[in-house]
């Protein structure tokens, strides 16, 4: 299905503040619209994370740090009234600036429409992702459709309990993966009793088979600034991973 595209970009000033672009496209392709440039914002985020154990009074928290300026909420509210009025889903990409690690560990999935006071994402019209810029210039190439096909891994260590975390139902974290995906065929790697652990090494070698997509389900944490994937070790207890070795090791199959 067609759909258009906001992009939010959020860059960090020399002076420690923060600047958001918008731009925005049809579901055609046809024609980009810019709807905010350099438009500064506040995020106290000491106020979000007193917040951090109440998910909703985080979500309105942020929205209202986000669309202060009068010029970021007409842009959002122009955009979501065309996408309605047209009846088309919108992919919403958060652009997070890499060299400000503090953005990233902001849970913009709980931004709330700022008039309605529900998660953004929460229905099946607007699609919320972040969006990571890359230094390697090497040519990416997306294969047709029709010979696409995706890895789903959803990881669920036996001793999750240890870190106060909860383990994933994964037959159902990947049936849900799978009916999203529709047409694409999809394998996957799920953790449970007499499954082989979902290892880092499990995950590389199953992308050798030429994977264009990847989806990965497990727990995760920020340590000063670096993401950390909790993957089964060889044992199938929790192995914790870099998210930057993740990365690596899958560019070293290309």
């Amino acid at each position: 299905m067609a759909h258009a595209d906001l992009e939010v970009l959020i860059q960090r000033w020399s002076d420690g503040g923060y600047a958001v672009d918008m731009r925005f496209r049809t579901a055609d392709g046809q024609a980009d619209t810019e709807l905010a440039l350099n438009v500064p914002i506040k995020l106290d985020l000491a106020a979000l994370l007193e917040r951090s154990n109440d998910p909703q009074a985080y979500g309105r928290t942020l929205t209202g740090m986000f669309f202060a300026d009068q010029r970021l909420l007409n842009a959002f509210l122009r955009v979501r009234g065309f996408v309605e009025g047209a009846d088309i889903p919108l992919r919403l990409r958060m652009r997070l600036d890499p060299e400000a690690p503090e953005l990233h560990a902001v849970r913009w999935e709980s931004f709330s429409d700022p008039d309605r006071n529900e998660p953004i994402a929460r229905g099946e019209l607007v699609m919320l992702s972040r969006y990571l810029d890359s230094a390697n210039l090497g040519r990416i190439v997306v294969p047709p459709r029709d010979e696409l096909k995706a890895l789903v891994a959803v990881v669920s260590p036996r001793d999750l309990a240890k870190f106060k975390l909860q383990p994933f139902d994964g037959d159902a974290e990947a049936d849900r993966v799978r009916k999203a995906l529709g047409d694409i065929p999809a394998a996957t790697l799920v953790s449970g009793p007499g499954q082989p652990p979902v290892s880092l090494n499990a995950i590389c070698d199953a992308l050798r088979f030429g994977y264009g997509i990847f989806y990965l389900v497990c727990h995760g944490v920020l340590r000063d600034g670096q993401p950390m994937l909790c993957l089964e070790g060889e044992d199938g207890g929790a192995a914790w991973v870099a998210g930057d070795e993740l990365a690596r090791k899958i560019a070293d199959l290309s």
